[in-house]
């Protein structure tokens, strides 16, 4: 989930025991640095929904001859919270403290219903010592709100603030399914939420409601989620989407009314959702220089008058092909259309390779299983008035 330059990477993937992520993560976190990026790096917590809300419910409505293959991945995926933890805090003594000062480590439980199985009232006791302990990044998509409702008859948001997890250090992703009562307790709890406008659209979720939520004075970033659910990692095109997608009807301006609002999403409040609002964010004396270099001419010659304000002319028309540089700490990371640190090119061939390898039997055969596996999913959630 990015936001701005600095991207909260959710890391949910580690393949294989837990005494192998470490190095995995470590991989994953120096590919960051190499490039010279910032990074906010936040492996994915979870003791439950690993499968499907109630995962031996939903194992058990399986054809037998598929049931094995869903048990074996639900043992593949569990993993102590004990351990899990261990491993977070461990990520965070080796690399919180990077020289570079360009790393942070967070902790991330994986969505509500995945801190929620017959352990739920020690998962969530664990999710709210996380989130005084740093900032917790928590996912929250269409039906997550009628999950909280029939497992503990109240809303996500409330059930948060009835552990303790609610906090100004508490970065909440989404958002779309908020009462007006959610949207008090974020505001009394100074909650940042990360606004993914074309993930929520992709994806059917449906639209934040990003007005109240400013208005109600809850500090609102920008994130594009990830490649894989919005199509494409453009920052520029998702400041506009979230600056035409909010306007009411009828004449008046909505909270999201000027391009300075969009603007101060990515960056101030941007960083805050990351936890490096100490160093970055804005340009100002005691911040790291961290830059946007725009060529104003690829985008002013749209036509538009010259008496339009910079910020808008960049929020409505700057296209990735005006982007001639990208400064990290004051150091030029990316010139023209090159990076300065790594070979992008190889990293792609390297990339096409590895995608274009065959499948081995084995592979195609797990491959068949889940294809199946997924229209047990779709008929599941069928009857939790979701998409």
């Amino acid at each position: 989930m990015g936001c701005r330059g600095t991207p909260i990477a959710l890391h949910g993937r580690f393949a294989g025991p837990i005494g192998t992520w470490s190095e995995q993560a470590a991989r994953a976190v120096q590919a960051y640095l190499d490039v010279g990026m910032r990074v906010t790096f936040a492996p994915l917590l979870r003791d439950g929904g690993l499968l499907a809300y109630d995962d031996e419910a939903f194992v058990a409505a399986l054809a037998e001859d598929i049931c094995e293959y869903a048990r074996s991945m639900i043992r593949a995926r569990s993993v102590p919270v004990a351990e899990q933890v261990a491993f977070s805090r461990a990520l965070w003594d080796r690399w919180h403290a990077h020289p570079s000062g360009r790393v942070r480590i967070d902790f991330a439980p994986a969505n509500i219903d995945a801190c929620s199985g017959e352990s739920s009232a020690r998962s969530l006791s664990w999710l709210a010592l996380l989130a005084r302990a740093s900032t917790c990044i928590y996912s929250r998509r269409a039906v997550k709100g009628e999950f909280a409702r029939r497992r503990w008859g109240v809303s996500a948001v409330r059930r948060l603030e009835d552990v303790g997890a609610l906090t100004s250090r508490l970065t909440i992703a989404h958002a779309v399914w908020v009462s007006v009562d959610d949207i008090r307790l974020l505001a009394e709890r100074d909650v940042v939420v990360v606004h993914n406008p074309s993930s929520n659209l992709r994806l059917g979720s449906g639209v934040a409601p990003v007005d109240a939520l400013r208005r109600s004075g809850v500090p609102v970033a920008l994130g594009i989620d990830e490649a894989g659910l919005n199509d494409d990692h453009d920052v520029l095109s998702e400041m506009r989407l979230a600056y035409t997608l909010h306007r009411s009807s009828g004449g008046s301006w909505s909270a999201v009314d000027s391009a300075d609002d969009v603007l101060e999403m990515v960056t101030r409040v941007g960083a805050r959702s990351t936890g490096f609002e100490d160093r970055t964010g804005e340009l100002a004396p005691g911040r790291q220089a961290d830059l946007v270099v725009l060529d104003r001419g690829s985008f002013a010659q749209v036509g538009l008058p010259q008496q339009i304000p910079l910020a808008e002319q960049i929020v409505r028309c700057a296209r990735p092909s005006a982007v001639r540089a990208v400064v990290v700490a004051g150091e030029v990371i990316y010139r023209l259309g090159r990076f300065t640190r790594i070979n992008a090119d190889d990293a792609r061939r390297e990339l096409a390779a590895h995608l274009a390898r065959p499948l081995t039997d084995a592979e195609q055969r797990r491959a068949a299983l889940a294809a199946r596996l997924a229209s047990y999913v779709a008929r599941y959630y069928d009857n939790w008035g979701g998409t």
